[in-house]
């Protein structure tokens, strides 16, 4: 088709233009004004450009199923007692330490001399100041 190859685009997508509601239609002979389709043509790509094509909107709405699936699906896991909330582990965690804590303190201070304890105590303490701030300054080295 001469037309395509005027506009420099293919056959099949002449074809496809001429599917579009206000394509340019082919003069009385049979022939087709080339700046018209031309314009057409750049119109045609503009919207595309300005709108995602049929299958990024489709990937989208997946992607959003996918999403909105997972959801239902850690709500439903929360309710089987699958997911622990992080205030209960947290809450665990804390109570974990300090029993930790504790008994690191009454070994450590008992049968250790006193200098010794006052290493320990130390350490304890950056330790325990790490596990709440999550800084480095826990790990500086005593003066």
């Amino acid at each position: 088709m001469e037309l395509a190859a005027a506009i420099g685009v293919s056959r099949q997508t002449i074809y496809n233009w001429q599917k579009i509601d206000g394509c340019p239609s082919a003069r009385t002979n049979g022939n087709y004004k080339v700046e018209e389709w031309a314009a057409f043509g750049a119109e045609v790509s503009a919207k595309c450009l300005d709108a995602p094509n049929a299958s990024e909107k489709a990937q989208l709405e997946a992607r959003k199923l996918k999403v909105q699936c997972e959801r239902l699906e850690f709500q439903f896991a929360c309710e089987r007692g699958e997911w622990t909330p992080n205030e209960i582990i947290a809450t665990e965690i804390l109570r974990l330490v300090s029993e930790t804590r504790m008994i690191l303190q009454e070994e450590l201070d008992t049968k250790a001399p006193p200098k010794i304890r006052e290493f320990n105590r130390r350490a304890l303490d950056r330790a325990m100041t790490r596990l709440h701030k999550g800084s480095s300054e826990a790990f500086a080295l005593p003066a």
